[in-house]
């Protein structure tokens, strides 16, 4: 039902051509279609409206990690992660998902890409705005390890 879902997207946006949530639905059904190239154009869409998007940024980040390319995925990521909450339209809960997804997935690419110091910084970030994520407590020393 995922072309029912872009015909209806498109609609919305026909009539609301700034509205970055439906964007990053349509983006989101074109992925789940397998479509990354328009994905990828419309969640850049959703940030040039909205550059403080974090979802955008985020599911953005999450297409070229899962296509192993993680310096892309690491600039979306990373200013995934650096957004703040009084900037989001997004309700808190979603925010916070995706705070702690975004931090996680930069953590990842950071160490696929041999930045063992910034996924140290980046875990430890973690446990300053998560501090009941025990499991990064043990990433940490993993990474530490490394160095």
């Amino acid at each position: 039902m995922y072309k029912d879902a872009v015909r209806e997207y498109k609609k919305a946006l026909a009539l609301d051509s700034d509205n970055s949530m439906v964007m990053n639905w349509l983006g989101y059904a074109y992925e789940c279609m397998g479509d990354a190239d328009r994905a990828i154009s419309i969640y850049k869409k959703a940030i040039e409206i909205d550059s403080e998007d974090i979802i955008a940024n985020h599911d953005l980040g999450m297409i070229y990690a899962k296509d192993k390319k993680f310096e892309a995925a690491k600039e979306y990521f990373l200013k995934a992660s650096s957004i703040t909450q009084n900037k989001q339209k997004h309700p808190d809960e979603e925010y916070a998902f995706y705070h702690f997804a975004s931090l996680k997935m930069l953590s990842i690419c950071q160490e696929k890409l041999g930045e063992i110091s910034g996924a140290i910084e980046t875990n430890e970030k973690i446990l300053k705005y998560y501090p009941d994520r025990e499991l990064k407590r043990e990433r940490l020393r993993k990474l530490h390890g490394r160095l």
